[in-house]
Protein backbone atom coordinates (compact mmCIF):
# COMPACT_ATOMS: atom_id res chain seq x y z
CA UNK A 1 0.00 0.00 0.00
CA UNK A 2 1.47 3.22 -0.65
CA UNK A 3 1.43 6.08 2.20
CA UNK A 4 -1.66 8.39 1.69
CA UNK A 5 0.72 11.64 2.01
CA UNK A 6 3.21 10.00 -0.83
CA UNK A 7 2.58 9.90 -4.30
CA UNK A 8 2.40 6.41 -6.20
CA UNK A 9 5.06 6.44 -9.09
CA UNK A 10 7.75 4.60 -10.56
CA UNK A 11 10.48 4.47 -7.81
CA UNK A 12 13.36 1.98 -6.37
CA UNK A 13 10.69 1.75 -3.63
CA UNK A 14 7.41 3.86 -3.29
CA UNK A 15 5.69 1.53 -0.66
CA UNK A 16 4.76 1.68 3.43
CA UNK A 17 6.42 0.54 5.98
CA UNK A 18 4.20 -2.36 6.64
CA UNK A 19 4.25 -3.28 2.97
CA UNK A 20 8.38 -2.83 3.12
CA UNK A 21 7.92 -5.48 6.24
CA UNK A 22 6.09 -8.05 4.40
CA UNK A 23 8.22 -7.97 1.33
CA UNK A 24 12.02 -8.48 3.23
CA UNK A 25 13.02 -11.70 3.10
CA UNK A 26 11.32 -14.74 4.43
CA UNK A 27 13.23 -17.96 5.47
CA UNK A 28 16.34 -17.06 3.58
CA UNK A 29 13.97 -16.68 0.19
CA UNK A 30 13.67 -13.14 -1.96
CA UNK A 31 10.81 -11.31 -2.37
CA UNK A 32 9.85 -8.35 -4.51
CA UNK A 33 7.23 -6.00 -5.11
CA UNK A 34 5.77 -5.49 -7.94
CA UNK A 35 4.17 -2.07 -8.33
CA UNK A 36 3.89 -1.54 -12.12
CA UNK A 37 2.17 -4.22 -13.03
CA UNK A 38 -0.31 -4.19 -10.17
CA UNK A 39 -1.87 -1.21 -12.17
CA UNK A 40 -2.34 -2.94 -15.00
CA UNK A 41 -3.46 -6.29 -13.41
CA UNK A 42 -6.06 -4.05 -11.49
CA UNK A 43 -7.06 -2.57 -14.88
CA UNK A 44 -7.86 -5.75 -16.64
CA UNK A 45 -9.14 -7.50 -13.50
CA UNK A 46 -12.06 -4.17 -13.69
CA UNK A 47 -12.83 -4.98 -17.22
CA UNK A 48 -12.47 -8.67 -17.03
CA UNK A 49 -9.60 -9.43 -19.11
CA UNK A 50 -7.49 -12.04 -18.53
CA UNK A 51 -3.89 -11.30 -18.28
CA UNK A 52 -0.39 -12.55 -17.18
CA UNK A 53 2.86 -9.97 -16.38
CA UNK A 54 6.28 -11.11 -16.69
CA UNK A 55 9.12 -9.57 -15.02
CA UNK A 56 12.69 -9.43 -14.98
CA UNK A 57 14.35 -8.28 -12.31
CA UNK A 58 18.01 -6.94 -13.06
CA UNK A 59 19.24 -6.21 -9.51
CA UNK A 60 18.30 -5.82 -5.82
CA UNK A 61 17.81 -1.82 -6.28
CA UNK A 62 21.16 -1.53 -4.13
CA UNK A 63 23.75 -2.03 -7.03
CA UNK A 64 24.45 -5.59 -6.49
CA UNK A 65 24.07 -7.01 -9.38
CA UNK A 66 26.21 -9.66 -10.81
CA UNK A 67 26.16 -8.25 -14.57
CA UNK A 68 25.76 -5.17 -16.32
CA UNK A 69 22.31 -3.61 -17.78
CA UNK A 70 23.41 -4.55 -20.94
CA UNK A 71 24.42 -8.30 -20.81
CA UNK A 72 21.19 -8.75 -18.57
CA UNK A 73 19.12 -7.37 -20.87
CA UNK A 74 20.31 -9.28 -24.12
CA UNK A 75 19.71 -12.03 -21.71
CA UNK A 76 16.27 -11.19 -20.68
CA UNK A 77 15.15 -10.66 -24.08
CA UNK A 78 16.47 -14.39 -24.82
CA UNK A 79 14.74 -15.64 -22.12
CA UNK A 80 11.09 -13.80 -22.45
CA UNK A 81 11.56 -14.51 -25.97
CA UNK A 82 11.75 -18.20 -25.16
CA UNK A 83 9.27 -18.16 -21.78
CA UNK A 84 6.19 -16.29 -24.25
CA UNK A 85 6.42 -18.62 -27.16
CA UNK A 86 6.03 -21.43 -24.65
CA UNK A 87 3.94 -19.92 -22.75
CA UNK A 88 1.59 -19.26 -25.78
CA UNK A 89 2.47 -22.92 -27.67
CA UNK A 90 0.55 -24.22 -24.33
CA UNK A 91 -2.56 -21.87 -23.87
CA UNK A 92 -5.87 -24.11 -24.17
CA UNK A 93 -7.60 -23.31 -27.82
Amino acid sequence: AVDEEEEAGTEDVSVDEETQENVEAKDGEETSAEMEGAAMAHVAYLNNVPFVIIRAISDKADNSAQMNYEEFKNQAIIHTVRLVKEFVANMPA
